[in-house]
């Protein structure tokens, strides 16, 4: 289940922390461009205001090879 999400950084990474069964907790992060098609609705709509044309293509341009 998640507990917390939460949009950070000049990319727009979206950090997502889920409490398992037993109180620890689980964290994982989306960068723009990652398939979210399969994450709750409220991530989905967070991932889709936040991922801007220009937050990906300033994401793209800063992660390719040279």
């Amino acid at each position: 289940m998640i507990d917390k999400f939460e949009i950070v950084g000049p990319h727009r990474h979206v950090q997502i922390r889920e409490k398992l069964s037993d109180g620890s907790f689980f964290r994982r992060v989306l960068s723009p461009g990652d398939d979210y098609t399969t994450e709750p609705l409220e991530v989905q709509t967070a991932c889709k205001q936040a991922w801007t044309q220009a937050v990906l293509s300033a994401y793209a341009q800063q992660t390719s090879p040279p």
